[in-house]
């Protein structure tokens, strides 16, 4: 489904999100190309939400969110 926007490097998937990482050159293009053409793409039934991943965090020494991770509901910081 997203192979048809470039070459992909990586492929992470956790519980019900995917991170789709492209090969240079063209990553950036690609990933633009994606996300502008499935983002609200329906599947299964559910509208994909297809953006820009946020920076990788460091391994951090405790699980769950912190002040600083931005909510997937409302997109705000501070909460979950």
């Amino acid at each position: 489904m997203f192979s048809r926007f470039g070459n992909i490097h990586e492929i992470v998937i956790k519980n019900k999100y995917a991170f789709i990482e492209y090969s240079s050159p063209g990553g950036p293009d690609a990933a633009k190309k994606a996300i502008e053409e499935m983002n609200d793409h329906p599947y299964s039934g559910e509208k994909l939400v297809v953006e820009f991943a946020g920076k990788r965090k460091a391994n951090r020494n405790r699980r769950g969110p912190t002040r600083d991770d931005k909510c997937f509901n409302c997109h705000n910081y501070g909460h979950w």
